[in-house]
Protein backbone atom coordinates (compact mmCIF):
# COMPACT_ATOMS: atom_id res chain seq x y z
CA UNK A 1 0.00 0.00 0.00
CA UNK A 2 2.60 2.23 0.78
CA UNK A 3 4.65 1.65 -2.48
CA UNK A 4 1.78 2.54 -4.47
CA UNK A 5 1.13 5.44 -2.14
CA UNK A 6 4.76 6.62 -2.50
CA UNK A 7 4.33 6.28 -6.97
CA UNK A 8 1.25 8.02 -6.26
CA UNK A 9 2.52 10.90 -5.04
CA UNK A 10 5.83 10.71 -6.75
CA UNK A 11 3.97 11.05 -10.49
CA UNK A 12 2.02 13.95 -9.01
CA UNK A 13 5.00 15.65 -8.10
CA UNK A 14 6.17 15.05 -11.51
CA UNK A 15 3.02 16.28 -12.84
CA UNK A 16 3.07 19.29 -11.43
CA UNK A 17 7.07 19.54 -12.27
CA UNK A 18 5.66 19.51 -16.04
CA UNK A 19 3.53 22.17 -15.57
CA UNK A 20 5.95 24.62 -13.72
CA UNK A 21 7.98 24.16 -16.36
CA UNK A 22 5.77 24.63 -19.05
CA UNK A 23 6.00 21.49 -20.42
CA UNK A 24 2.29 20.82 -19.91
CA UNK A 25 0.08 23.87 -20.94
CA UNK A 26 -3.53 24.90 -19.83
CA UNK A 27 -5.66 23.22 -21.97
CA UNK A 28 -3.49 19.99 -22.53
CA UNK A 29 -4.96 16.44 -22.89
CA UNK A 30 -3.28 14.74 -20.07
CA UNK A 31 -3.00 10.76 -21.51
CA UNK A 32 -2.25 8.83 -18.93
CA UNK A 33 -0.42 6.12 -20.78
CA UNK A 34 1.81 8.76 -22.43
CA UNK A 35 2.28 10.26 -19.27
CA UNK A 36 3.27 7.20 -17.51
CA UNK A 37 6.20 6.30 -20.00
CA UNK A 38 7.20 10.24 -19.59
CA UNK A 39 7.50 9.70 -15.70
CA UNK A 40 9.03 6.50 -15.67
CA UNK A 41 5.92 5.06 -14.26
CA UNK A 42 2.94 2.98 -14.71
CA UNK A 43 -0.85 4.10 -15.39
CA UNK A 44 -2.03 3.30 -12.39
CA UNK A 45 -0.16 5.94 -10.11
CA UNK A 46 -0.85 8.37 -13.02
CA UNK A 47 -4.84 7.70 -13.00
CA UNK A 48 -4.35 8.69 -9.43
CA UNK A 49 -2.16 11.45 -9.53
CA UNK A 50 -4.73 13.01 -12.64
CA UNK A 51 -7.55 12.82 -9.96
CA UNK A 52 -6.21 14.57 -7.00
CA UNK A 53 -5.37 16.90 -9.76
CA UNK A 54 -8.80 17.08 -10.79
CA UNK A 55 -10.22 17.64 -7.22
CA UNK A 56 -7.06 20.70 -6.61
CA UNK A 57 -9.05 22.17 -9.85
CA UNK A 58 -6.19 21.68 -11.86
CA UNK A 59 -7.11 19.47 -14.29
CA UNK A 60 -11.26 18.78 -15.19
CA UNK A 61 -11.62 14.63 -16.04
CA UNK A 62 -13.42 14.43 -19.39
CA UNK A 63 -16.49 11.76 -19.35
CA UNK A 64 -15.75 8.32 -21.02
CA UNK A 65 -11.61 8.88 -19.80
CA UNK A 66 -9.01 10.76 -19.77
CA UNK A 67 -8.63 13.71 -18.48
CA UNK A 68 -6.61 18.19 -19.27
CA UNK A 69 -5.54 20.35 -17.91
CA UNK A 70 -8.20 23.52 -17.32
CA UNK A 71 -7.65 26.89 -19.12
CA UNK A 72 -7.82 29.98 -16.75
CA UNK A 73 -9.52 33.10 -17.85
CA UNK A 74 -8.46 36.44 -17.10
CA UNK A 75 -11.69 36.88 -15.99
CA UNK A 76 -11.24 34.23 -13.67
CA UNK A 77 -7.86 35.70 -12.41
CA UNK A 78 -9.23 38.94 -11.76
CA UNK A 79 -11.62 37.89 -9.55
CA UNK A 80 -9.73 35.77 -7.46
CA UNK A 81 -7.17 37.93 -7.16
CA UNK A 82 -9.94 40.83 -6.10
CA UNK A 83 -10.68 38.34 -3.19
CA UNK A 84 -7.46 36.52 -2.23
CA UNK A 85 -6.62 40.68 -2.18
CA UNK A 86 -9.42 41.52 0.55
CA UNK A 87 -8.69 38.94 2.55
CA UNK A 88 -4.75 39.05 2.47
CA UNK A 89 -5.01 42.45 3.76
CA UNK A 90 -7.46 41.40 6.71
CA UNK A 91 -4.36 38.97 7.54
CA UNK A 92 -1.56 41.14 7.97
CA UNK A 93 -2.97 44.03 9.61
CA UNK A 94 -4.43 41.37 12.14
CA UNK A 95 -1.00 39.91 12.49
CA UNK A 96 0.51 43.00 13.00
CA UNK A 97 -1.95 44.19 15.39
CA UNK A 98 -1.59 40.46 17.49
CA UNK A 99 2.37 39.65 16.60
CA UNK A 100 2.28 36.55 18.12
CA UNK A 101 5.70 35.00 18.39
CA UNK A 102 5.48 31.36 17.83
CA UNK A 103 3.49 32.23 14.36
CA UNK A 104 6.19 35.10 13.59
CA UNK A 105 8.80 32.00 13.98
CA UNK A 106 7.03 29.75 11.88
CA UNK A 107 6.86 32.38 9.33
CA UNK A 108 10.78 32.61 9.39
CA UNK A 109 11.45 29.36 9.12
CA UNK A 110 9.18 29.34 5.80
CA UNK A 111 10.72 31.92 4.65
CA UNK A 112 14.65 30.64 5.22
CA UNK A 113 17.73 32.32 5.38
CA UNK A 114 18.36 34.76 2.72
CA UNK A 115 21.70 33.25 1.72
CA UNK A 116 19.62 30.07 0.70
CA UNK A 117 20.68 28.95 -2.64
CA UNK A 118 17.72 29.44 -5.20
CA UNK A 119 14.76 26.78 -4.90
CA UNK A 120 13.21 24.69 -7.36
CA UNK A 121 10.17 25.39 -9.06
CA UNK A 122 7.91 23.15 -7.18
CA UNK A 123 9.76 24.20 -3.55
CA UNK A 124 9.18 27.67 -4.40
CA UNK A 125 5.65 27.21 -5.25
CA UNK A 126 4.93 25.25 -2.07
CA UNK A 127 6.51 27.24 0.20
CA UNK A 128 4.69 30.34 -1.37
CA UNK A 129 1.50 28.76 -0.85
CA UNK A 130 2.31 27.71 2.83
CA UNK A 131 3.64 31.51 3.79
CA UNK A 132 0.40 32.57 2.83
CA UNK A 133 -1.28 30.14 4.59
CA UNK A 134 0.50 31.10 7.58
CA UNK A 135 0.09 34.42 7.34
CA UNK A 136 -3.47 33.43 7.77
CA UNK A 137 -2.98 31.95 10.59
CA UNK A 138 -0.82 34.62 12.33
CA UNK A 139 -4.02 37.32 12.28
CA UNK A 140 -5.38 35.37 15.26
CA UNK A 141 -8.74 34.93 13.60
CA UNK A 142 -9.58 31.36 13.60
CA UNK A 143 -11.97 31.63 10.62
CA UNK A 144 -9.31 33.18 7.95
CA UNK A 145 -7.50 30.14 7.38
CA UNK A 146 -10.20 28.38 6.16
CA UNK A 147 -11.83 30.80 4.13
CA UNK A 148 -8.30 32.16 2.52
CA UNK A 149 -7.57 28.17 2.09
CA UNK A 150 -10.51 28.19 -0.67
CA UNK A 151 -9.17 31.30 -2.65
CA UNK A 152 -5.19 30.21 -2.53
CA UNK A 153 -6.30 26.57 -3.69
CA UNK A 154 -8.12 28.24 -7.22
CA UNK A 155 -5.17 30.82 -6.55
CA UNK A 156 -2.46 28.33 -6.85
CA UNK A 157 -3.84 26.57 -9.85
CA UNK A 158 -3.07 30.24 -11.69
CA UNK A 159 0.47 30.20 -10.50
CA UNK A 160 1.41 26.80 -11.65
CA UNK A 161 -0.13 27.36 -15.34
CA UNK A 162 1.90 31.13 -15.35
CA UNK A 163 5.30 30.43 -12.95
CA UNK A 164 7.30 33.52 -12.67
CA UNK A 165 10.95 33.13 -14.41
CA UNK A 166 13.89 31.04 -12.19
CA UNK A 167 15.60 34.51 -11.59
CA UNK A 168 11.82 35.88 -10.07
CA UNK A 169 11.36 33.14 -7.51
CA UNK A 170 13.94 35.08 -4.49
CA UNK A 171 12.21 38.58 -5.84
CA UNK A 172 8.89 37.01 -4.33
CA UNK A 173 10.83 35.84 -1.03
CA UNK A 174 12.25 39.41 -0.77
CA UNK A 175 8.41 40.94 -1.06
CA UNK A 176 7.63 37.85 2.01
CA UNK A 177 10.45 39.45 4.13
CA UNK A 178 9.26 42.44 3.67
CA UNK A 179 5.71 42.30 4.47
CA UNK A 180 6.99 39.76 7.49
CA UNK A 181 9.23 42.83 8.57
CA UNK A 182 6.71 45.23 8.49
CA UNK A 183 4.00 42.66 10.98
CA UNK A 184 7.18 42.33 13.07
CA UNK A 185 7.56 45.97 13.65
CA UNK A 186 3.88 46.08 14.50
CA UNK A 187 2.82 48.20 11.43
CA UNK A 188 -0.39 47.54 9.89
CA UNK A 189 -0.22 49.96 7.39
CA UNK A 190 3.47 49.24 6.40
CA UNK A 191 1.84 45.70 5.94
CA UNK A 192 -0.66 46.37 3.74
CA UNK A 193 0.90 48.14 1.55
CA UNK A 194 4.00 45.30 1.04
CA UNK A 195 1.19 42.97 0.56
CA UNK A 196 -0.82 45.22 -1.96
CA UNK A 197 2.35 45.49 -3.87
CA UNK A 198 3.21 41.40 -3.77
CA UNK A 199 -0.32 40.85 -4.89
CA UNK A 200 0.12 43.56 -7.72
CA UNK A 201 3.04 42.18 -9.11
CA UNK A 202 1.69 39.07 -8.73
CA UNK A 203 -1.00 39.65 -11.49
CA UNK A 204 1.68 41.39 -13.65
CA UNK A 205 3.44 38.39 -13.92
CA UNK A 206 0.08 36.36 -14.83
CA UNK A 207 -0.23 38.80 -17.21
CA UNK A 208 -4.32 39.94 -16.29
CA UNK A 209 -4.84 43.67 -16.42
Amino acid sequence: MRETEGAAERAYEGLLRLILTEELEPGDNLPALTLAARLGTSRTPVREALRRLAGEGIAELIPGGGARLVDPTPRGIRETFAIRECLEVLAVREAAAYRDPVALARLDQCLGEPEEVPLDPLEAFRRSLAFHLLLSKASGNRELPRVLGGVLAQAQVFLLFYPPPPGETGASREEHRRILEAIRRGDPEGAEARMRDHLRLGMEELGAP
